[in-house]
């Protein structure tokens, strides 16, 4: 029997990095495959899943890849309306399409990752034994479950739970020609609408004022009738299409796909024959029949019922990532980027200390979370709100195209930002500095404010503190609100909203919980947008401000613990709605009991830690 310190079920994304970033604090760290970088759907990748350093140096790589092709944004078709959602600038260099083979292969190589070859027969959840292909594994940490929609430990724990009839067929098609021009020309024949969303000031720009855009270098989301939608997505540097049927109403037959494939398919793309025909579909016998079946691009692609759930996506024993705790509807692209995130958030947890119950209640609400406000997206879709409504298309654009909403929690805000701080012995980067002249008129002229609001917020002060910069914004009818903005050029740090260069937070009350979108996602938006367009000069700013602190920031013990008693209100408040499962956790005794006879005693940093937090 191998021990070791966690052990790691499934090297797809999620599990690629969640392997990478333990393997720099634990030794022992097993990764299970049974078929590392086999096939995967997933093509349409997110700039939130480049966002931290690691992965963003992987860019140039996976640039080269055979299956890469670049991507600008993504188009939305329904009901005669057609609208792009662009990507800015920044962003689109971190985006792309490309075969999920390629990119895990790539990943494996470049970080020089062991994958052992190995299928989970069945795991003791109490001993945290493993059984595998392979042999026995014992684990000393929570078991982690990144095996995507085989959702092995629900499936095991047999609670699994359906949330809508989802089903899907693709394929993939070679492409012929490209003629964007040609698709702008064929739908303005149609007498269909060519919009465009406005990132800048958040808002669907009418026909004549849309600009051209390569619709063949975007995902195109095209909804054929209630409850039934394609996508198309250009890979091989638009020599080879995926294309897919999503439906709610039942299967979609290989005939039924190949009619929707050749009635719908983009007017930008000229496309091959098919090898086959729908006379053909039960007719292996030719010769390229075992061809076909061993290359996953060449043919067809079917899962129905595929929009589950786990019941809990943590407890004491297991951590689920990703695919592997809740699957809704492919819309947004987001799970790619939903995957990566989460992975890096477990093993930043992981990495600073044992599991525990706090920790574990955190993980599964904001997997909550994550999950209502993802379903809650796809019904934007499916109603074609996303096309009528501007604070809509806002949300959907900076939430999952670009994938802000994995930042976006409660838990990323001054919380996260205070905790991440504490870890590493710093000081509340919130704490002006208040010796230091205020900088109102910089912060006004960076944000061309001249007088004016944000979304009815005013800046009420902007002064230099322990992270970067402190500002304190006020509205008629909200509690005043303070903003931090850190230099964050790698896009690594906590952070609620990143502009550009930046990392912005925000302060809540300790005495109680702000309401959270309503209340400050206006003014970020607005914030992000403006100073998004000039980073560097904030970069200056930020930097101009690094003079040698005055006096020394105030320390922040009392507002910590204050924050720990509103979350456990917060959680006891959703555990009676019924929002959140019971934690299958032990008492006190048992916990510690448990600890000592299989579990490693906690190191010198986790007990100095654990006593900072008691003082």
């Amino acid at each position: 029997m191998q021990e070791v310190d966690h052990l790691v079920i499934g090297a797809g994304l999620a599990g690629l990095v969640l392997a990478r970033f333990l393997g720099e604090a634990h030794e022992r760290v097993a990764l299970l495959d049974p078929s590392p970088a086999g096939y995967k759907i997933g093509e349409s990748l997110i700039p939130e899943l480049f966002r931290h350093p690691e992965l963003r140096a992987l860019f140039p790589a996976l640039e080269s890849l055979p299956s890469y092709a670049p991507k600008h944004g993504t188009t939305f078709i329904a009901d005669g309306d057609v609208v792009y959602f662009p990507l800015a600038s920044s962003e689109a260099g971190l985006s792309m399409h490309v075969a999920r083979p390629e990119m895990e292969r790539a990943m494996i190589d470049a970080w020089g990752l062991e994958v052992t070859r190995a299928r989970v027969t069945s795991i003791d959840f109490d001993a945290h034994v493993v059984e595998t292909t392979a042999g026995r594994f014992k684990v000393r940490g929570p078991i982690l479950d990144c095996s995507g929609p085989a959702m092995l430990v629900a499936r095991l724990r047999d609670e699994l739970e359906n949330l809508a009839p989802v089903h899907a067929t693709w394929g993939y098609h070679d492409i012929l020609a490209v003629d964007d021009e040609r698709c702008a020309s064929d739908y303005r024949a149609r007498g269909w609408q060519l919009r465009q969303y406005d990132p800048r000031n958040r808002q669907l720009l009418t026909a004549a004022q849309a600009t051209p855009w390569r619709a063949s270098l975007t995902t195109q989301l095209t909804r054929l009738d209630d409850g039934l939608w394609t996508w198309q997505i250009p890979l091989h540097d638009g020599a080879r299409l995926s294309f897919g049927v999503v439906s709610r109403h039942g299967p979609i037959t290989p005939t039924r796909y190949r009619e929707l494939a050749r009635d719908h398919v983009s007017p930008c793309f000229s496309l091959a024959q098919p090898e086959r025909n729908d006379d053909d579909d039960d007719d292996d016998d030719d010769d390229d029949a075992g061809a076909r079946a061993s290359d996953p691009f060449r043919r067809l692609h079917q899962r129905d019922g595929f929009a589950r759930r786990a019941r809990r996506a943590a407890d004491r024993d297991y951590i689920l990532l990703a695919d592997a705790f809740a699957f809704s509807d492919p819309v947004y692209s987001v799970g790619a980027g939903f995957a990566v995130n989460q992975a890096i958030r477990v093993a930043e947890l992981l990495n600073a200390r044992p599991w525990n119950r706090e920790d574990c209640e955190r993980y599964r609400e904001w997997s909550e979370a994550l999950l209502r406000r993802a379903t809650a997206a796809f019904n934007f879709w499916y109603s074609g709100e996303v096309f009528r409504d501007d604070a809509v298309a806002a949300e959907v654009q900076e939430d999952f195209l670009s994938g802000n909403l994995f930042q976006k929690t409660i838990s990323s805000a001054y919380g996260a930002v205070l905790e991440n701080s504490e870890l590493h012995g710093a000081d509340d980067p919130f704490a002006a500095r208040w010796a230091d002249a205020p900088v109102d008129d910089d912060v006004a002229a960076l944000l061309e404010l001249d007088g004016a609001a944000l979304d009815g917020w005013r800046l009420a002060r902007a002064q230099p503190c322990a992270a970067g910069l402190q500002l304190r914004w006020r509205h008629d009818d909200r509690p005043e609100l303070t903003m931090l903005v850190e230099a964050d050029p790698d896009g690594a740090k906590s952070r609620y909203v990143g502009a550009g260069p930046l990392a912005l937070s925000y302060m809540r009350g300790i005495d109680g919980e702000r309401p959270q979108l309503a209340t400050i996602d206006g003014l970020f938006r607005e914030f992000a947008a403006r100073a998004g367009e000039r980073g560097d000069d904030w970069l200056a700013l930020l930097e101009r401000v690094r003079a040698p602190l005055a006096s020394p920031p105030r320390r922040w013990p009392r507002p910590a613990a204050a924050l720990a008693s509103s979350r456990r209100d917060g959680r006891d408040r959703a555990r009676c709605a019924g929002l959140v499962a019971p934690l299958r956790w032990p008492d006190r005794a048992a916990s510690t009991s448990a600890s000592a006879a299989t579990r490693d005693l906690p190191s010198a940093a986790t007990r100095d830690h654990a006593e900072r937090r008691r003082a």
